[in-house]
């Protein structure tokens, strides 16, 4: 038994932490923190890249309208257009500026940029937005601080209450503190350097990857079970003596021997687990069930139930759950636009206006929907026939042309209208042609069976 290292006089004292998993896979998976780097990673992963892409495709349907309206509420066309060249013009893209803030409050919390505003021909323009990538705020500055974002260390705040950006602007080198930055976040996450939008369910891409890891050693081990080694501050074998195998060694040691009545034990910071699952063909299932629960974090339509027929026989509120779930995230990124612009109007001494910034609501095709209500309405007699050629995307007719249409079809319906059974002897409809030439066929055997008759009878009389 190993004993236990000697710590010298005065020198500090350190204890592994975190947490460590092994699994009779053979597959290993720590607990690590969140980091940027970390973040980056999953961002580029198949599982991240494709929320990301689904959720970008949802929110950002086509570039935003802009308006400037006075305090009457009544739209100024002129400084309306101003904006909106101003906001396409190559060097702000205030579009593009959107899906990268967006896309950086996802995943990192944040978004920073550094506007440009300068004078132009005796005008104040927005000649410039250039977007800063939240993973260059992640190395802290020197120096005492009330607070420094979790994430981001870079964003600190100062004793007097002052927020700093401190960006690493070269490789290798202390990061710059920077001061021409405006932030955009969620309003829900108003915490010094936000929070992801992916923070809660990090640890699934994790466990992702950790099942497919695992699923490419899987051939060998068909019906075995699944167990765990559950480290709790994982020990080095220099932190353990030098004598011994470290933690982590000894625990993948212990499962390649479980069930070989060997003399292992377990140390008293490891405890085994067994989820009582069976190592049977593959663990795609879970990945699927995991895939599963990334898109319903992501997806309000979650909430309505698949199983039988959904709410009024249609997916209506399913699409409208997705549509006000959009309409949320898009109202505080126009919001924030919406004040860039009015800095650059308030800049020009032009008080008094406000400017509103409109991304496209998500769309969808409702013409089903459409077309069964107009059948609805005018089965229960509830809707004119403009209403339902409104229903139907067509012109709405006027008085001459509805007669014209109605006559039309009072025609078509009169020729297809099926021929009146005869009464009496009245208007007796001649019999169809088939049943005609089969009973004349009938009669005439008939006939001639009693002429040949008649005609043996008198010959037997000798008459004939």
């Amino acid at each position: 038994m190993a004993r236990k290292q000697q710590q010298k006089p005065g020198s500090p004292a350190r204890e592994a932490e975190g947490v460590v998993w092994v699994a009779s896979t053979g597959v290993t998976w720590s607990e690590t923190p969140i980091t940027v780097e970390k973040l980056r990673k999953v961002a580029d992963g198949p599982y991240g890249d494709g929320a990301t892409q689904k959720q970008r495709n949802l929110i950002f349907t086509g570039p935003a309208r802009y308006q400037v309206v006075d305090e009457k509420g009544e739209e100024d066309p002129e400084l309306s257009a101003w904006i909106t060249a101003m906001a396409k013009d190559p060097a702000v893209a205030a579009y593009y500026r959107m899906i990268q803030g967006w896309h950086s409050t996802f995943w990192y919390g944040p978004a920073l940029y550094s506007p440009t505003i300068a004078k132009v021909e005796n005008e104040w323009r927005l000649t410039e937005l250039r977007y800063l990538h939240p993973g260059n705020f992640a190395t802290a500055p020197e120096g005492d601080f009330r607070a420094k974002a979790d994430l981001l260390p870079g964003i600190v705040q100062t004793e007097e209450g002052e927020i700093q950006y401190w960006q690493v602007q070269k490789e290798g080198e202390p990061p710059k503190r920077i001061e021409n930055v405006l932030v955009m976040q969620d309003p829900i996450r108003p915490e010094l350097g936000s929070r992801p939008t992916v923070m809660s369910i990090v640890s699934v891409f994790a466990m992702l990857d950790y099942l497919w890891a695992a699923q490419m050693q899987k051939c060998h081990r068909t019906g075995s079970p699944l167990l765990f080694v559950k480290i709790h501050g994982a020990r080095t074998r220099a932190q353990l003596g030098g004598k011994v195998k470290g933690d982590v060694e000894y625990a993948k040691e212990f499962m390649r021997n479980w069930g070989k009545n060997t003399g292992f034990v377990l140390r008293d910071n490891m405890e085994l687990i067994d989820p009582h699952i069976t190592d049977t063909a593959d663990n795609l299932e879970t990945i699927a069930a995991l895939n599963a629960m990334i898109t319903d974090h992501f997806s309000p339509a979650a909430y309505i139930s698949k199983d039988g027929q959904t709410i009024g026989g249609s997916a209506a509120p399913e699409k409208e759950l997705l549509a006000n779930y959009t309409r949320g995230i898009q109202a505080w990124i126009e919001d924030f636009f919406a004040g860039l612009f009015l800095i650059v109007l308030e800049a020009n001494d032009l008080k008094g206006y406000s400017v509103i910034v409109e991304l496209p609501d998500l769309q969808f095709d409702e013409r089903e929907l459409e077309m069964k209500i107009a059948e609805s309405s005018f089965t229960t007699e509830s809707s004119t026939l403009n209403e339902r050629r409104r229903l139907y995307h067509l012109e709405p007719l006027d008085e001459e042309k509805e007669a014209e249409l109605r006559a039309e079809y009072a025609a078509r319906a009169a020729l297809a209208a099926p021929v009146p059974a005869p009464v009496g002897n009245v208007g007796r409809a001649k019999a169809p042609a088939k049943i005609v030439d089969r009973t004349e066929a009938e009669l005439e055997a008939i006939t001639t069976r009693a002429r040949n008759k008649i005609l043996a009878a008198l010959e037997a009389e000798g008459i004939a």
